[in-house]
């Protein structure tokens, strides 16, 4: 095969997986939208936004659906750090604009530059 055609499959894998991640930045943000009307309805009565359980239950369904290549190791930390995020807006969402609100006061580009 020559140079062009081995370049030019790693730029259809490229797009590919361009398409994924635009996929992925939707999901994330139908998944963050969930993570805020769940903080609404815990903020509204009283409850801890971390929930041990939970996370444990979340961690196990992943590992049980997943059938590779990626680790359950890797899976797990990956959901994790997004669990973590989702925590991280519930805890500062401004509660005062009233329950429709979807903006955390402080910006993802600077939890993400700690």
């Amino acid at each position: 095969m020559s140079d062009r055609g081995i370049d030019g499959g790693i730029e259809d894998y490229r797009r590919n997986i361009d398409d994924i991640d635009d996929k992925l930045v939707d999901l994330l943000n139908e998944r963050a939208r969930n993570v805020l009307a769940i903080g609404a309805i815990k903020h509204a009565t009283g409850r801890s936004v971390f929930d041990l359980t939970r996370e444990g239950e979340v961690l196990g369904r992943i590992k049980s659906v997943n059938e590779g290549p990626m680790s359950n190791r890797d899976l797990s930390s990956l959901f994790i750090h997004v669990m973590d995020i989702g925590r991280h807006m519930q805890h500062n969402q401004d509660w005062s604009v009233g329950k429709d609100a979807q903006t955390p006061q402080e910006s993802h580009d600077e939890v993400a530059t700690r």
